[in-house]
């Protein structure tokens, strides 16, 4: 019996495991923890959409988060802001209608 080539349902790929990691600040996260939760979801072929999400938002959440993706042949970065304000603080940046300076003028005859 003559020997023959192999034969695959689908084609063999290499897929590479890459590690995740998520910074606040410098501190790095839990991500199986109940604070943070992250999701990897694949977008299209070897690209993936990955979402940190924080519960109980509060003032401490605030700052600079970083996630990091690193396989065997790089690491890549990405920051991101996480800023809060309340209403009071939105109006009072916010600029009076139709005024370069926020104040209307006042005209005397």
């Amino acid at each position: 019996m003559a020997a023959s080539a192999p034969k695959f349902a689908k084609p063999p790929a290499i897929r590479q495991s890459s590690d995740v990691t998520w910074f606040q600040s410098e501190t790095k996260l839990t991500t199986t923890s109940t604070k943070y939760k992250q999701i990897i979801k694949v977008a299209t072929g070897n690209n993936y959409d990955v979402t940190l999400v924080i519960t109980e938002l509060g003032p401490n959440d605030a700052g600079t988060y970083k996630i990091a993706v690193k396989n065997k042949a790089d690491e890549i970065t990405a920051n991101v802001n996480l800023n809060f304000s309340n209403e009071d603080d939105a109006a009072a940046a916010a600029p009076a209608a139709n005024s370069a300076e926020g104040t209307a003028p006042t005209f005397i005859q």
